[in-house]
């Protein structure tokens, strides 16, 4: 019996920048794929489509059974009743893409277990399933990881998206408040309808900022560059959010962790997506536990989950093999 393993990282994404009113590629922005936390799914052929979910990963049963209920409507083809055991999942509404690489997960799964000669683009898997309706980072991050550049819907596919491998010493600290969510679902397209146009002259600058300064540093494996240009970036884009957040942050309390990491040198900071969830890139891995430390003796922050990771540089994981590759 067939049995695949597809093991995915998460996504950070540090802003959208085109918004309603303007025509500089909606929806470009600048992201990067890290390799934890992410999603480990298993695969095998049943009789029916079925969900196996342990206490750790329930919230995420009922996700892969929508994702599955989609894409057997959206498909063209038919493809093998499947049971998925959900292994490890990325945390919902925490600015970390959790639905789009979980979706794409349960779509590659899906498809591999098929005798198709050929496979459909992430691009198609994740129309199938519901996802990639704004950003494209997350699903041209599947297939390549590294830093990428998403010029908008202007472009279709892979050619929307460019890709700069990032340096494999640099290490990621995630910082999530725990009392926090960011927006998602309805919330979140409320949101892009209430937000007041962004000026054209700021959209070029803040693409200008992504393309001249933030990609050139980290393909120079420039770390200090990169870390001001990434919180210069993430700061500008949060700004063009600031009639929907209240402010360039989700929250009081991530605003203020940014803040305390930058007052305390920590240079390239900012928010994910909607947030709740913070990053704070750091040098090395002595480097990142430092930030840690830092953060933890600061009680007035309340609860808060931290993880330290790296850049992911390869996209999804599938096994077996393709032997027809």
């Amino acid at each position: 019996m067939t049995t695949i393993h597809v093991e995915t990282g998460c996504r950070l994404h540090f802003g959208l920048l085109s918004q309603p009113g303007t025509d500089h590629g909606r929806f470009a922005g600048v992201g990067m794929m890290l390799e934890s936390p992410g999603v480990r799914l298993i695969a095998l052929e049943s009789m029916a489509d079925g969900v196996i979910a342990d206490k750790f990963t329930t919230a995420a049963r009922d996700r892969v059974r929508t994702f599955m209920e989609r894409f057997r409507e959206s498909s063209p083809d038919a493809f093998p009743n499947c049971e998925i055991l959900v292994d490890s999942a990325i945390p919902s509404h925490a600015g970390l893409g959790s639905g789009t690489q979980l979706g794409l997960a349960t779509a590659t799964a899906i498809e591999r277990l098929s005798a198709r000669q050929e496979f459909v683009s992430p691009w198609t898997l994740a129309e199938w399933v519901g996802r990639g309706r704004r950003s494209g980072i997350g699903i041209a991050g599947s297939r390549t990881g590294g830093l990428l550049l998403d010029s908008g819907e202007q472009q279709s596919g892979e050619h929307r998206v460019r890709r700069i491998a990032v340096p494999k010493s640099w290490r990621v600290v995630l910082i999530t408040p725990l009392d926090e969510t960011g927006l998602s679902g309805a919330a979140e397209l409320r949101a892009f309808d209430e937000l007041p146009p962004t000026s054209r002259s700021e959209v070029d600058r803040l693409w200008k900022l992504g393309t001249e300064r933030l990609a050139p540093s980290v393909e120079h494996a420039d770390f200090a560059a990169f870390s001001e240009a990434v919180y210069e970036y993430g700061f500008g884009v949060g700004q063009t959010f600031a009639a929907v957040q209240g402010g360039p942050f989700a929250n009081s309390t991530t605003g203020a962790i940014v803040e305390f990491l930058r007052v305390s040198g920590v240079r390239g900071v900012g928010q994910t997506s909607w947030g709740p969830t913070v990053f704070a890139f750091a040098a090395d891995r002595k480097s990142a536990g430092m930030i840690v430390e830092s953060l933890h003796s600061q009680p007035h922050f309340g609860r808060l989950a931290t993880h330290i990771t790296r850049p992911r540089n390869t996209g999804m994981a599938i096994t077996p093999a393709d032997p027809r590759k």
